[in-house]
């Protein structure tokens, strides 16, 4: 008798079904951005008043793609997601309001506003 060879034993192979991935909220418009604190100060700057602030929120949305910085209805900042904080100075007359605006934004839209004003006396 000749001894016969075995043959190595055969692998199967299955797959496993998958869960779906839960949907994201991305396809939603990021949840507005709260006002957490601001800080300015006005020097003179020999022809007006140089409005120096800082603003700080609360991100609230975990979708955004960024936020924007709105100054008298005109955006002057467009900033990365997670973002937080903001430095602006800005020239203004004696007691003429400046305001500000923070908006989150992503691919459906932008959120609500956190708004505040300030004004150099």
């Amino acid at each position: 008798n000749t001894p016969t060879k075995a043959l190595p034993p055969t692998v199967a192979i299955t797959s496993t079904p998958t869960n779906s991935p839960t949907p994201t909220k991305a396809s939603e418009v990021p949840a507005d951005p709260s006002l957490k604190k601001y800080d300015f100060f006005c020097t003179w700057n020999g022809a007006n008043n140089d409005l120096s602030i800082t603003i700080e929120w609360t991100d609230k949305s975990n979708n955004e793609l960024g936020f924007v910085i709105i100054r008298n209805g005109t955006e002057i900042a467009n900033l990365i997601p997670n973002t937080n904080k903001y430095i602006d100075t800005y020239a203004v007359d004696t007691g003429v309001a400046v305001n500000y605006a923070i908006q989150a934004y992503n691919n459906s839209g932008v959120s609500g506003q956190a708004t505040l004003s300030a004004a150099c006396q």
